[in-house]
């Protein structure tokens, strides 16, 4: 996948973010372990693991304030980000492009994830499972792919689990707003953190 630079109205992003919580597709089991309680490490592990470690983010993103701040408009009106006074972790936004020539969007979120504990081991198919396969040549055999168009997007992630994941500050000015999770906020413009 090829990198590309931030072009309005190109990026692949749903009409409308989050229209699946992600607590509710988790069975109940999983629901009890899925909790920061269980899944945050301790400030003392992961703090100095983090020091001086930037994100990546988009170079137009980055160096571009109105080009950032139409963007997180647009995140913000496919309900796609919540926004808070503070961030745990710390996440860069980048582009690659797609087959059809829009831009997917990528979260870099390696910082907030230093901050989780490490996930058990996944033993997945590779290319090398596919060439060792052996059938029956009498059998029907098939194969089949699925894209789901811009999945991620649609599901919500819990409050606890976005603070992980801040982007970079806007100011209650720059997204037209008075009040921030219901609080009102004073005439002097706030720095706020857009998070996933």
């Amino acid at each position: 996948m090829a990198l590309a630079g931030y072009k309005v109205g190109r990026v692949a992003l749903p009409d409308r973010g989050a229209t699946v919580c992600l607590d509710d597709t988790l069975s109940s089991s999983a629901r009890k372990m899925f909790v920061a309680e269980r899944l945050l490490r301790p400030d003392a592990e992961w703090r100095l693991e983090v020091v001086g470690r930037r994100p990546y983010w988009d170079p137009v993103l980055l160096e571009d304030r109105c080009s950032y701040i139409t963007f997180i408009h647009s995140l913000r009106s496919r309900i796609m980000l919540r926004f808070r006074r503070r961030r745990l972790g710390h996440a860069g936004i980048f582009f690659v492009k797609k087959k059809n020539g829009g831009l997917r969007l990528i979260v870099d979120g390696r910082i907030g994830n230093c901050i989780l504990v490490p996930p058990p081991k996944v033993h997945l198919a590779s290319s090398g499972t596919f060439a060792e396969l052996r059938v029956d040549s009498a059998d029907p055999f098939c194969l089949s792919a699925l894209d789901v168009e811009n999945a991620f997007p649609n599901y919500e992630i819990p409050e606890w689990l976005s603070e992980l994941y801040g982007l970079n500050a806007a100011t209650s000015a720059d997204m037209g707003t008075t009040s921030l999770a219901g609080v009102p906020l004073t005439t002097r413009p706030h720095s706020y953190t857009p998070v996933a």
